[in-house]
């Protein structure tokens, strides 16, 4: 649909309100097109929790847990310094 400047000004609620639903409507200004009208997408309700763990169990790379607590780390991570010094030592050495 293709409507003037001042149709546009009289009625602007009218065009806003079709342009949601659907309709493209172009505004002519001096025999030219200057401004289309369209409605933006509308984008769905907020997902429920339900929704992302039904997404997440989807995902053959997840799998869901026992439910049981995590026990303590039968190994855990070494806190001596490797061989190789750290790169936070090296630039506090560097700042010296």
């Amino acid at each position: 649909m293709e409507i003037g400047i001042r149709d546009l000004r009289d009625r602007l609620f009218e065009y806003l309100r079709r342009a949601e639903a659907g309709e493209e409507i172009l505004v002519i200004f001096q025999g030219r097109a200057i401004v289309r009208m369209t409605g933006i997408e509308q984008t769905p309700a907020e997902e429920t929790e339900a929704d992302v763990i039904a997404c997440l169990r989807a995902n053959p790379h997840i799998r869901a847990g026992s439910g049981d607590r995590v026990g303590p780390v039968s190994c855990p991570i070494p806190a001596t310094p490797t061989r190789e010094p750290l790169l936070s030592d090296l630039l506090l050495e560097d700042r010296k």
